[in-house]
């Protein structure tokens, strides 16, 4: 028979037939007097799951050991930062590491340094570039401030989190006021040396018809050999499609053929982008680009260069767009890296001797001329606090797009003056001392 229910605070009970102490509903023994209630030793029916462990242990291992750039930067300056540790004197580990060990550490980078800081005696102060004057060469506030952030994440990765706790030795030692002051410390020493941080050097519209006329060269004297021809092709495409992108160096060298679209009238490409450097799920990036009548610069070059994968009989209907090349002179289906990109657009502008220290993320902000509606935009550098935004002549202030810019390619000699003029400004041209000589 059940038994009776009593009144119990957070817990159903059920008195015992034998002493009335109130125990939980499925006891099995009585916790007073030891009865054994029947019903709680009665083995309730088990329905087991088939759990294939090693199918699951397979998809943890593909999801977890994709190595990204950022990763494998990561794991080399823990390995550097191990090395050192172990140097000392009194070796220690990641878990024995103080903020005095990480400034010491960060001490010790500098000599791998390349910004120049001139003491406040030096005639050189507040010039850029690198002199034969004794001034020593350091890591620049910027890098130092990247390497802070980097050794946070590791010794996060490595379950020591919070602020640093001195008194206890616990927390993250990349985290504490020790290691912040040593950071100001140093931009405070490099502000007051005149040194400025570094900005990407704009790509202009007149420049990149040079170096597209200088790879239309190299793809005439090249058709013997076809992965030259390949990789000509698509560096072509690669740079003239980036200029008319803003800052996507990164998703670009990601992007897959079939999300690109073309326009009902085929006057232009429309990229559907949806995983890239700084797409990483839920978001997309949807963009397009304009057929223009100057060959030489038109984006939609993008068709010149599958035109080309086809004749080589290179199937890019999938996977990515832009593929890698090997040393043994086969195309993968990886796609390039933007550090790759990068160095190849410094090789070709030297090539044709166009080389002014431009980098592939000086298309972070190019130099964007619109002559036929009197109005210009510039984004000057690579920080976002850097943009500046001004007219010309009778027109108002407006935000550049890639229909803009169409505008100014179409027709880029009037642009030539401008460019000139920017820069002539932008490397302080003609510019002399307000007092020479006090």
């Amino acid at each position: 028979m059940p038994l009776c229910v009593v009144p119990r605070i957070w817990l159903p009970a059920v008195a015992c037939p034998n002493c009335s102490y109130p125990n939980d509903h499925a006891f099995r023994f009585c916790q007073q007097c030891g009865y054994a209630h029947r019903c709680g030793l009665t083995a309730q029916p088990e329905t087991l799951l088939h759990v294939d462990l090693p199918s699951v242990d397979a998809r943890i291992t593909q999801l977890f050991d994709r190595e990204s750039v950022y990763d494998r930067q990561k794991s080399r300056l823990s390995d550097l930062l191990l090395q050192f540790l172990r140097s000392l004197p009194v070796p220690k580990d990641l878990m024995s590491a103080t903020p005095l060990d990480l400034v010491c550490f960060l001490v010790w980078k500098d000599k791998t340094g390349t910004t120049q800081v001139h003491s406040m005696s030096c005639p050189h102060q507040g010039l850029k570039g690198s002199f034969s004057c004794e001034c020593t060469f350091r890591l620049a506030a910027g890098t130092v401030d990247s390497l802070i952030g980097n050794l946070r994440t590791i010794f996060k990765a490595n379950d020591c989190v919070g602020d640093w706790e001195g008194g206890f030795g616990l927390g993250n030692p990349a985290a504490s006021l020790l290691v912040s002051k040593y950071l100001k410390c140093v931009k405070e020493e490099q502000a007051a040396a005149g040194v400025v941080p570094q900005q990407a050097i704009p790509l202009f519209v007149d420049k990149l018809a040079r170096l597209a006329d200088h790879m239309d060269s190299r793809l005439v004297a090249c058709q013997d050999d076809p992965l030259q021809t390949y990789i000509l092709a698509r560096d072509q495409a690669f740079f003239k499609t980036l200029f008319f992108l803003e800052d996507r160096l990164g998703d670009l060298a990601h992007v897959r053929t079939n999300e690109i679209l073309c326009f009902p009238n085929d006057d232009g490409l429309l990229f559907n982008h949806t995983w890239g450097k700084t797409l990483r799920g839920g978001n997309l990036y949807l963009f397009g680009i304009r057929r223009c009548s100057n060959t030489r610069i038109c984006p939609v070059a993008i068709e010149g260069y599958i035109s080309t994968s086809r004749v080589m009989q290179i199937d890019l209907s999938q996977g990515c767009l832009f593929r890698l090349t090997t040393a043994q002179g086969t195309i993968t289906d990886l796609s390039v890296s933007s550090e790759a990109m990068n160095c190849r657009l410094k090789t070709y502008l030297r090539e044709a001797g166009l080389d002014e220290r431009e980098m592939a993320h000086s298309y972070l902000g190019p130099f964007w001329i619109c002559v036929g509606r009197c109005y210009e935009s510039c984004w000057v550098g690579t920080r976002p606090h850097s943009v500046l935004l001004y007219a010309i002549g009778e027109g108002s202030l407006h935000d550049s797009t890639s229909a803009l810019m169409a505008a100014a390619v179409d027709d880029p000699e009037p642009v030539t003056a401008l460019t000139k003029l920017y820069q002539d400004l932008n490397a302080v041209k003609d510019f002399v001392l307000a007092f020479p000589s006090l």
